[in-house]
Order: C-alpha cells, then structure tokens, then sequence
C-alpha cells in the first residue's frame, strides 16, 4: 500500500480518541488502525494529550505545532455526543472507500 499523508479527518479521529477514549464509537482500536493506515496513529493519539494536558501528558513535540493546535483549538469543545457522529462517519466512509 502506498504510504498517504495524513488527511484532517485522520486527526479529527486522532483528537477525539485522545479526548474521549473510544466512548462511542463504533469501532474498536484494532479496526481503527486497519481504516487509518498511518503507522503512527498512537503517536498522533499522544500529541493531541500533550496539547490537551499542556505537556503534563503524551508525546510534547506537538506544542508548538501550529496545525495541531488549530485542529485541537476548533473541535475541543465540540460536545462528546456531536464529536462521535462526526467520527463514526469518518470512519464509515473509509471503511467503504477501503473496501473498494
């Protein structure tokens, strides 16, 4: 499989993970590693729990990532309950776009 970029709609997954855990969803860790192939998806996990925790937890090299601050910055305070729809669509599609 030829390596992609991450897309917004991976972070958006990645965010909501770090901030909701899996409350929700309708998949489970291992079927979300299959739909968003980056290797570094835990990794991508632990930077949005550095932004969240302002460093006291994960992975701190996100801090100063314009990018990731802004996503973080949009959809925190998005309610738990409208952020898991948004996610389990993002999910839905890939995982028909992937079956393709």
């Amino acid at each position: 499989m030829r390596k992609r970029n991450w897309l917004v709609e991976d972070n958006l997954v990645a965010l909501y993970i770090a901030l909701h855990e899996y409350k929700d969803l309708g998949y489970q860790r291992k079927e979300i590693e299959k739909i968003i192939t980056h290797k570094a998806v835990n990794m991508r996990i632990q930077n949005f729990i550095a932004i969240d925790t302002n460093g006291r937890k994960g992975l701190d090299a996100a801090l100063k990532s314009p990018l990731f601050n802004e996503i973080y910055r949009i959809f925190k305070d998005l309610s738990q309950k409208k952020f898991a729809r948004l996610v389990n669509s993002i999910l839905d599609v890939n995982t028909k776009i992937n079956k393709r």
